[in-house]
């Protein structure tokens, strides 16, 4: 190249145009945090169009994921599935494995939350090939937990059993303890519709003690509130209503009124037919109440 020939500007308008994009991406994502959902799709698109033009093929079909999340959310579920699918063939055509399965699992999810159990079962199964195939540990337990999920809805409660005991052993084996909790939470729920009450209250309390010792105080008053149930369920009301009043202390503390507002209501029933007083669990003071 002569020294009075000019640089192509193609590597660096690309590149100027690639962070501009991911820059919409990263502001649509807050938009969305704060309930935006209109002005986030604007910016989606319009980072949809610079990939595009600069032939980003990565970050296009990451685009179609975001926007595919906000449609649904919004009720616009067939649009959504035509995005991901859109996405899937892009990821499929650069080699993105953990993209494929990634944009497999939003599918199954779709596809469950409109009744298609069948096809989301067997999007979770290729999906859950690919994280196998590529050691993706966390993905794999994760989607274990989703199959679970739809053999649950199905009815084939065993087998749901069966393959959240696998994603327990896979976030102990890994030390996903956030995932570990979750799985005990889903495996108690489980155990506690088949009437075994007594090992899902065991393995809720082993969750409490995990989401203490990680200062996780939501999920510690929804464990709390969820182990009351089985226990008022059972005959056991007294130990239920101080659970019940453990909680409420946390969510009050914590500023969780939606949580101490569903926690309030079961009381209030019990109340009615067990004719015990209510006002402490009404006196918010009492619980030092941040709202």
């Amino acid at each position: 190249m002569a020294l009075n020939e000019e640089f192509p500007a193609t590597d660096k308008s690309n590149g100027d145009a690639k962070s501009k994009a991911d820059m919409l991406n990263n502001e649509a994502g807050l938009l969305a945090q704060r309930g935006e959902t209109e002005r986030a799709l604007a910016l989606l698109e319009e980072s949809l169009a610079i990939e595009g033009s600069i032939g980003d093929a990565q970050g296009k079909a990451d685009t179609l994921n975001n926007m595919a999340g906000l449609l649904a959310q919004r009720g616009e579920v067939e649009r959504a599935m035509e995005l991901l699918e859109e996405s899937l063939t892009i990821k499929d055509s650069i080699g993105d494995a953990q993209g494929k399965a990634d944009t497999l699992s939003n599918m199954a999810w779709l596809l469950a939350q409109r009744g298609e159990s069948e096809r989301a079962a067997s999007l979770l199964k290729e999906s859950l090939a690919i994280k196998d195939s590529i050691g993706d540990a966390q993905g794999k337990a994760d989607t274990l937990n989703n199959m679970a999920g739809l053999l649950a809805q199905r009815g084939e409660v065993e087998r749901a059993i069966e393959l959240l005991e696998e994603s327990l052993k896979i976030d102990e084996s890994i030390g996903d303890i956030k995932g570990k909790a979750a799985t005990l939470d889903n495996l108690a729920g489980l155990l506690e519709r088949r009437g075994d009450d007594e090992r899902a209250i065991e393995l809720l309390k082993e969750s409490l003690a995990i989401k203490d010792s990680i200062g996780d105080n939501r999920g510690k008053a929804a464990t709390l509130h969820t182990i009351a149930l089985i226990l008022m369920i059972g005959g056991d009301e007294e130990q239920a209503l101080g659970l019940w009043s453990e909680s409420l202390k946390i969510c009050y503390q914590i500023g969780d009124s939606l949580l101490a507002e569903d926690i309030l209501s079961v009381i209030k029933q019990v109340v009615e037919v067990s004719k015990i007083s209510e006002d402490l669990f009404l006196d918010r003071d009492f619980y030092g109440c941040s709202y």
